[in-house]
């Protein structure tokens, strides 16, 4: 499915190997099947996520698995992983998850309805994915839910405590 959208593929037998790839970089997304031999597909996650810790970056992971139980989908986002595809793999859904991690996300904390508008029509207009977040604590919930390229922060806005939202969302990171 993916080289019929004519996505450059690289595929992997285990979780090792996955690891090792990651470790090469290159790669702007990584669908991950839960069960592989050896390392599954959480460890093989809690172990990309490690080596992000010490090196920076995120790679977005998305895990790939039969598995559709109440729960799993949860387990998968404690283990690091950034979201969750049940197989069969619907086309429609792929092509959406894809392109919600493939393009750029923004994530605008202005509190100014004005302000914000502006912002937010300049990074749609270029093509950003964008987030909006009125307070800075909702700004910490969207920054502990997702990765985002560009953080737009008011640091004029004293509701906000702009440079103490910023500190948290760094250590978040």
């Amino acid at each position: 499915m993916l080289q019929q959208f004519d996505v450059d593929v690289t595929s992997v037998e285990s979780g090792e190997r996955a690891v090792e790839e990651v470790c090469r970089g290159g790669y702007d997304v990584l669908l991950l099947d839960i069960q592989l031999g050896g390392m599954d597909g959480w460890e093989t996650t809690r172990k990309i996520r490690k080596i992000e810790k010490k090196s920076g970056g995120h790679l977005p992971v998305i895990a790939l698995t039969a598995r559709a139980m109440p729960g799993d989908r949860e387990k998968c986002l404690q283990a690091g992983m950034d979201d969750y595809i049940s197989k069969p793999v619907d086309r429609k859904q792929l092509v959406d998850m894809l392109n919600k991690y493939l393009t750029s996300r923004a994530l605008v904390v202005v509190s100014d309805v004005e302000k914000q508008q502006i912002i937010v029509r300049t990074l749609v207009e270029s093509g950003w994915q964008v987030t909006i977040a009125d307070t800075k604590r909702t700004a910490m919930y969207e920054v502990s839910l997702s990765h985002f390229e560009l953080i737009v922060f008011d640091m004029d806005a004293a509701e906000l405590k702009s440079v103490e939202g910023v500190k948290i969302i760094r250590q978040l990171e």
